[in-house]
């Protein structure tokens, strides 16, 4: 097993995963349209590099029950064994994730104490917050 190979194929998954568990197993080309540019062109590399029957299913096992931890360590190990195979690929999946933006890795906290308290955390930009006491 290659560490470097290896290391690439998990980001690959990384990168698509969050999109897919979050449409729950629903369409994922609108999920990953959701997700951003980068994480639709990773999914559309591995569609259109997955050819071979069992890297294909593996890739639609994946996608249509995104919290099958098994479809997920199938699909990365067929990707694996790809990368390792085809050093062209493996370079091309490299620059494609080397693309991606930074892993977003915003922690809130809050803590309250006390009666009546009301309170709100947001992020990002342009955000509006109303509260309304009763």
């Amino acid at each position: 097993m290659d560490l470097l190979t290896a290391g690439i194929a998990n980001k690959a998954i990384e990168a698509i995963k969050p999109a897919l568990l979050a449409a729950g197993g629903q369409v994922a080309s609108d999920a990953l349209a959701k997700a951003g540019q980068g994480v639709s062109a990773v999914y559309a590399w591995l569609k259109s590099k997955l050819t071979k029957p069992a890297a294909a299913v593996a890739l639609q096992q994946a996608a249509a029950a995104p919290r099958d931890d098994d479809a997920w360590a199938d699909l990365r190990a067929l990707l694996q064994s790809l990368l390792e195979r085809d050093a062209t690929l493996r370079e091309e999946l490299d620059a494609l994730l080397a693309t991606l933006p930074a892993a977003d890795t915003t922690t809130q906290t809050l803590h309250q104490s006390g009666n009546n308290n009301i309170a709100a955390q947001v992020k990002g930009n342009s955000n509006t917050t109303n509260i309304n006491r009763p």
